[in-house]
C-alpha cells in the first residue's frame, strides 16, 4: 500500500525527487537548508517590514543582540560597581559573586573613581567652543558664519549641553563610550544623555565603527508615552511591560514603565528608499517613518578606541586589575591590625595579677599585681616595606591614564609656587590627555553639524505653518535672539573647528600672574585682562563697571559691520580705548573683504572720536557762575544813577 503523502508513480522512479503531499493531495512546497537560510536573512532585514510586523521583528533583532552582548554587559555592572554606584537600574538581577563570609566593613581607596574625577575635571571642565568657518571671501557669508556659531551655541545652552556632555564623558571613562541622542520634539531641537546600556549595536555590524542599524531600548513612563502618542492610548493603557526572562524584570514601583524601542536603519546610498526609523512598543508600532540621513542622531565618544568593535576602552579596564590588588593589600594590612597590631599584656604564670584588671576597658586604672610586673608588647603588625609596596600600586593606578596625584589630590606639587611654574606643570598634564583631549573636541564638532542639520529640517516644519526658528544666546550677561532663516540658505557652505579649552591655569595666583604677564607685555589690554580672569562672582559687578564703555564700543561696532547702521561715539566714552578698538577692528575687516559701505562707516566713527578728542571733556568744564558782579566806580565820572524809586510804604491808619 502506497503511502499517503507520497504518488506510487513518483516513487517508483528513482531519478526523481519526491514529491511530498497534504492530506488532501495538495503538494507542499519543500523547504531546503538554503531556503531556511534565506528566510532567516529576511527576519533580520527588520527595516523592509510592513508596519504590522516590523514591531515583533525589532524586537527580536533586540533580544538576540543582547544575548550575544551578554559579558560586555555583565563587565557594564562590575565597572558600575567599582565606580561607586550599587544602584544601578535593570541591573539588579545580574548577581556578581561576593564571598558572603567576609566582613562587610572593608576598608577599601576607589583609586578608579578618583582618576576618572580628576580626568573628567581636567578634560571636561571647559566646554570647546565648535565655530564655523568658510572658504568663500565674502564678507557677509563670514557673518552668516558667525551667525551660525551662535545659533549652535544658543542651542547648547538651552540643552544644558555641558552637564549632559560631562555625563557622556564620565560615562566614557567609566564603561569605554559615552552616548548622547539629539531629537526635534515640540518644535524644538533637544538632546538628552543616553545610557551605555540602552544602545544596542550588532557586534559585527559594528566592527568598523560604523554600523547600519542602532536600536535605543529606554525605560519610559507609559503615562508620558501615551501623551506623546494620544492614538495609540487606549492599546498602550492594555499593554504589559515585557518582563520575560532575566534582561528588564520589572521592580517593585509606584511607576507604570514600558520599554520603548527606537530604531534607526541608515540607508544603502544616498536617495536610496531603505532607510526607516520606528518607535515601537512589544507588538506595537508607534511611528514608522523614512530616514533619509547617513548618520544616527546619537552620538557616542569613546575615552579610547579598539583596534576593532563599536565600544571603546575605558579607563576602568585600563586599572582594573591594579585596583583589585589595592583593595586585597588593604584588606590584608586591615586583618592584620585587627590580629597583631593591639597591646600585648605577657603575665608571668603564678603572678598574682587578676584578670579584671588587665582586660577591663578603662584608660589609666590601676592594677595590683605581687611578684613580676605584667610586660605589655606592641608587635609591628606589618614591615615598613608594606606601605611602600601598596604605595607603588597606587602610584601606578595613576601613571597608567596619566593623572598625577597631585591633580587628584588638589594639591600643588612641591615647589612650584610661581605661575611659571604653574603653568609648566598644566601643560604637561595636557600633553599627556593630547588625544583624548582632540577626539572630545571631536566629539564637539559632530554634534554641532546635527544641530545644523536638525534646524533645517525644523525650519521646514516651522515655516510651513508660517512661523520660523528663532534660538536666543546668552552672552557676557547679555541676550541676544539668532533667526535661524537669516542663514538657512547658505548653511551647506560652512565647516566646524572647534576652539581648544583653556589652558590658563585653574588656580587665582597662577591665572592672575599668567593674565598680569600678558598685560605687562601689551599683548591684551586691561579690561580685555579683567574679562578673562574669572574669578570670583563677588568681583563680576566691578568688572562690569570697569569694562562698561568697551562693552558700549564692541556693541557700536557690532552694528555698524552687520547692518550698517551709522552709531555715533559720545564723550561719555573712554575715547582713547575706543579709537584703539575702533581701529583694530577697522583693519580686521578690512582684511576680510569687509565692503566699502561698512568700513566708511567705521572710519566716520573714527573721525567722531578724534574730534571729540578735541573738544574740552564735559567732566571737566568749570561750573556756570551766578550773576557777574558791578564794576568798581572810576575816578572822576560821573555816580552811577540808580533806578527808578520804589513806591512809598503805606502809613498804618489813626486809630
Amino acid at each position: 500500500m502506497a503511502n499517503k503523502g507520497t504518488r506510487k508513480d513518483d516513487s517508483a522512479s528513482p531519478n526523481m525527487s519526491k514529491q511530498m503531499f497534504d492530506n488532501v493531495g495538495k503538494p507542499v512546497k519543500r523547504v531546503g537548508p538554503n531556503q531556511k537560510n534565506m528566510d532567516a536573512r529576511d527576519d533580520l532585514r527588520w527595516w523592509n517590514k510592513p508596519e504590522e510586523k516590523i514591531a515583533s521583528c525589532i524586537g527580536d533583532i533586540v533580544a538576540r543582540i543582547e544575548t550575544a552582548n551578554g559579558q560586555r554587559r555583565t563587565n557594564f555592572v562590575r565597572f558600575a560597581h567599582l565606580y561607586g554606584n550599587y544602584e544601578a537600574l535593570g541591573w539588579q538581577n545580574i548577581q556578581l559573586q561576593s564571598n558572603s563570609s567576609t566582613s562587610n566593613n572593608k576598608i577599601r581607596v576607589n583609586v578608579i573613581q578618583s582618576v576618572i574625577d580628576t580626568a573628567s575635571s581636567k578634560i571636561a571642565k571647559d566646554d570647546p567652543h565648535p565655530y564655523f568657518i568658510t572658504k568663500g571671501q565674502d564678507f557677509f557669508v563670514r557673518l552668516a558664519a558667525e551667525e551660525c556659531t551662535n545659533f549652535v551655541e544658543g542651542v547648547m545652552q538651552h540643552n544644558k549641553f555641558a552637564d549632559v556632555a560631562n555625563d557622556v564623558f564620565r560615562d566614557g571613562a567609566i564603561y569605554g563610550s559615552g552616548f548622547c541622542h539629539w531629537m526635534i520634539e515640540d518644535g524644538k531641537i533637544k538632546c538628552e544623555w543616553c545610557f551605555v546600556d540602552e544602545l544596542k549595536v550588532d557586534d559585527y555590524d559594528g566592527m568598523m565603527k560604523s554600523p547600519r542599524s542602532v536600536h535605543r531600548v529606554k525605560i519610559v513612563n507609559k503615562e508620558v508615552l501615551q501623551s506623546r502618542y494620544p492614538d495609540w492610548a487606549d492599546e498602550l493603557s492594555s499593554y504589559k511591560a515585557d518582563t520575560s526572562g532575566a534582561r528588564f524584570r520589572k521592580k517593585q514601583s509606584v511607576v507604570d514603565m514600558v520599554r520603548v524601542r527606537e530604531s534607526w536603519h541608515l540607508p544603502s546610498k544616498a536617495g536610496a528608499d531603505d532607510g526607516v526609523h520606528v518607535i515601537s512598543v512589544g507588538d506595537l508600532c508607534l511611528k514608522k517613518e523614512p530616514y533619509d540621513k547617513n548618520y544616527f542622531p546619537i552620538m557616542p565618544w569613546r575615552w579610547m578606541d579598539k583596534p576593532l568593535g563599536y565600544y571603546g576602552r575605558s579607563i576602568t579596564e585600563e586599572i582594573y586589575s591594579i585596583q583589585f590588588e589595592i583593595n586585597k593589600l588593604l584588606q590584608t594590612a586591615q586583618q592584620a591590625y585587627e590580629l597583631v597590631g593591639v597591646p600585648i599584656v605577657f603575665v608571668e604564670s603564678g603572678s598574682e595579677v587578676s584578670d579584671d584588671d588587665i582586660n577591663q576597658n578603662f584608660i589609666g586604672r590601676m592594677v595590683n599585681y605581687t611578684g613580676t610586673k605584667p610586660v605589655i608588647e606592641c608587635p609591628e603588625p606589618l614591615p615598613p616595606s608594606f606601605m611602600q609596596f601598596l604605595g607603588n600600586y597606587m602610584a601606578l593606578a595613576y601613571k597608567i591614564p596619566g593623572v598625577s596625584e597631585a591633580a587628584a589630590t588638589g594639591t600643588k606639587p612641591a615647589g612650584v609656587e610661581s605661575g611659571a611654574a604653574i603653568r609648566e606643570v598644566v601643560d604637561i598634564e595636557t600633553g599627556r590627555f593630547a588625544q583624548v583631549g582632540t577626539r572630545w573636541e571631536d566629539w564637539y564638532c559632530a554634534n554641532a553639524m546635527i544641530i545644523l542639520d536638525l534646524a533645517k529640517d525644523l525650519q521646514k516644519q516651522l515655516k510651513e505653518k508660517g512661523d520660523s526658528l528663532v534660538v536666543s544666546k546668552i552672552y557676557k550677561k547679555q541676550v541676544s535672539d539668532i533667526d535661524f532663516s537669516d542663514i538657512a540658505d547658505i548653511a551647506d557652505n560652512f565647516a566646524v573647528r572647534c576652539d581648544p579649552v583653556s589652558s590658563l591655569p585653574d588656580t587665582s595666583a597662577g591665572r592672575i600672574e599668567t593674565i598680569t604677564d600678558y598685560i605687562n607685555n601689551k599683548w591684551i589690554g586691561k579690561e580685555r585682562g579683567m574679562e578673562m580672569l574669572q574669578l570670583d562672582p563677588d568681583l563680576d559687578r566691578e568688572v562690569e563697571l570697569q569694562i562698561a564703555s568697551l562693552r558700549r564700543v564692541d556693541k557700536m561696532l557690532n552694528v555698524m559691520v552687520k547692518s550698517g547702521t551709522m552709531e555715533h561715539p559720545d564723550p561719555y566714552l573712554k575715547l582713547d580705548q575706543a579709537l584703539e578698538v575702533s581701529l583694530q577692528v577697522y583693519n580686521l575687516v578690512q582684511s576680510q573683504g569687509c565692503p566699502d559701505d561698512r568700513l566708511a562707516l567705521l572710519r566716520a566713527f573714527m573721525d567722531e572720536i578724534v574730534e571729540l578728542q578735541k573738544q574740552p571733556s564735559p567732566l571737566q568744564q568749570p561750573s556756570p557762575q551766578g550773576p557777574m558782579a558791578p564794576a568798581p566806580p572810576v575816578a572822576g565820572a560821573p555816580a552811577p544813577q540808580g533806578g527808578p524809586m520804589p513806591p512809598p510804604m503805606p502809613q498804618p491808619m489813626p486809630q
